[in-house]
Parts: C-alpha cells; structure tokens; sequence
C-alpha cells in the first residue's frame, strides 16, 4: 500500500538532525541574518520566519527553507541546548521505477544532512 502511495504522489523522505549549542539564540539570530543560499547543492528557493507568525500560525522561533522537492525546518529545542533540524524531500517517480526514485532520495539527502551539520557547526 505504502508503495502505492509513493507510485502516486512520489517517494517522501525525511530525516532529523539535531545540534548541540549552548547558544541557540546566536544560531538562529544568524541564519536569520545571513541565510544559507543552498544546502548541500541543492538551492534555497524560498524561506519562511515563523517569529512574526504566518497566517493562522502564531509566533515561534521556526525557520523554513523550501528547496526544489523539499524543506529544511530548523528550531531551537524547547528543553535542552540543541537546534533541531527536521529535512523533507519528495523525489517524483518522472518516469523511473519506484527503486530508483528511493534511490534518488537517498542520494539527495546524505549531502543535505552534511552541509546542515557543516553550516550549524560553523554558526
């Protein structure tokens, strides 16, 4: 079943990465003043500051950023010293077989998760 759904709407992955700091406020303050333009090749191609809200979200300290097929959502943790880092992609079959757009997936988020951890690690 689960299969079916990937046939039809294209394989979905996620993967959380999480980063220990003693200064959350520093790290987001500077994602947010000087924003990542890509993460592991793949091109920032929008972003969303939750720390006004948005629409019928209230306020948090949340920032997204959409990529071609996906997202990055990074967030101070709410009871230890950690940023978290939540990573989706949806990889579209385009013709392939169900294997090879996993496949696909797969590869376009090992590099995301090392420039996340390269780019929190620097901040």
């Amino acid at each position: 079943m689960y299969d079916d759904l990937e046939r039809a709407y294209g394989v979905h992955l996620t993967s959380q990465l999480t980063l220990r700091t003693d200064s959350q406020e520093q790290v987001m303050s500077r994602l947010r003043s000087v924003p990542p333009a890509a993460f592991g090749g793949e091109p920032v191609t929008g972003r969303t500051d939750l720390a006004e809200g948005s629409g019928d979200v209230p306020p948090a300290d949340v920032l997204i950023f959409r990529l071609a097929g996906g997202r990055v959502v990074l967030r101070p943790s709410g009871t230890e010293p950690k940023i978290k880092c939540y990573i989706e992609l949806t990889e579209p079959l385009a013709g392939r077989s169900l294997a090879a757009a996993r496949e696909a997936a797969s590869a376009r988020l090992a590099p995301l998760r090392s420039a996340l951890g390269a780019l929190l690690a620097g901040v």
